[in-house]
């Protein structure tokens, strides 16, 4: 099988089973890679290795805040790569606006819509 190139995969890095998932079975052009921590999830995004279309981050995961992980992202990458933050928990006005001054393209608010969670996913990638 050749190696995954920039946009061909969507990481998944959340601490439970909701956003990992079926929530790309019903979409099989994109392979779905997961990680359950922030620190497993950047040697997942190294520069020269698969890069992701696109990170699905949840925001309360076991090692690091997720907003962490995309500000370390962020400016690992720049723009270049779309992030979409996820929570149940963390789901005020307030939470949102600062995972989108972060650097989050997007933020959801779980339980997720799969129907909607598939068109934001489609509408970054």
């Amino acid at each position: 099988m050749a190696a995954a190139t920039y946009s061909d995969h969507v990481l998944v890095v959340a601490h439970g089973p909701c956003i990992q998932s079926a929530r790309f079975e019903a979409q099989p052009c994109w392979p779905c890679f997961g990680a359950s921590r922030g620190r497993r999830s950047r040697v997942r995004v190294l520069p020269g290795a698969s890069d992701p279309l696109l990170v699905v981050l949840e925001v309360a995961l076991s090692d690091l805040s997720g907003y962490e992980v995309c500000r370390q992202l962020r400016d690992e990458f720049g723009e270049e790569l779309p992030i979409i933050l996820v929570s149940g928990e963390r789901v005020d006005p307030l939470d949102r606006a600062v995972g989108l001054l972060i650097g989050a393209d997007d933020y959801l608010v779980k339980p997720l819509d799969a129907d909607e969670f598939l068109a934001r996913v489609r509408e970054k990638a």
